[in-house]
């Protein structure tokens, strides 16, 4: 069994294959623009999978990543969970759900929070790679709370959840900044 630890060890940091044998791509749609505003990339937060409860959007801003979570539409952020970073480091389970519990940037809000800003040094993280944003999110219905899972929109987790993540590249951003 440790023979086999480390073989997956050397593969993942030496060859730079993916989980399933697969060399990991960078999704140059997502590459954000030095001509931009501040570099300024976004995707919508959706909640618990059919609700658009508003965006999740980064920019470098002062040799800082800035993730900003928005609700729209009378959602509230009660809760976030935030990982940026090497793909390969996104803490999951054996099933390949994510473990947000894990994720290196948390926070509980108050109540009537639509807007929770992360600002974390480009220093701590790869300069291409990925971000999974997650969010505990509740919206009065009039007839009660509706509580829902939020994510970032992006790809699946190969996990059997709903679960989301997206790829970044901030190379031209860091160069203008």
């Amino acid at each position: 069994m440790k023979k086999i630890y480390i073989i997956l060890i050397l593969c993942l940091t030496i060859l730079g294959c993916s989980k399933d044998g697969q060399e990991t791509t960078i999704d140059t749609s997502r590459e954000v623009n030095s001509a931009d505003n501040d570099c300024y990339t976004e995707v919508n937060l959706i909640a618990g999978q059919n609700y658009n409860a508003g965006i999740v959007s980064y920019a470098i801003i002062n040799n800082e990543l800035v993730v900003t979570y928005t609700s729209t539409g009378g959602w509230e952020i009660d809760a976030t969970h935030l990982f940026v970073g090497d793909c390969e480091a996104i803490p999951t389970n054996r099933s390949g759900n994510p473990k947000i519990g894990r994720f290196p940037y948390k926070s509980t809000e108050a109540s009537g929070t639509t807007e929770v800003i992360w600002n974390i040094p480009i220093s701590e993280f790869p300069v291409c790679g990925c971000i999974s944003a997650h969010a505990e999110l509740s919206l009065d219905t009039g007839n009660g709370t509706q509580n829902e899972t939020g994510w970032a929109e992006g790809e699946q987790f190969l996990g059997n959840s709903w679960a989301m993540f997206y790829d970044y590249c901030v190379t031209e951003c860091v160069i203008a900044y």
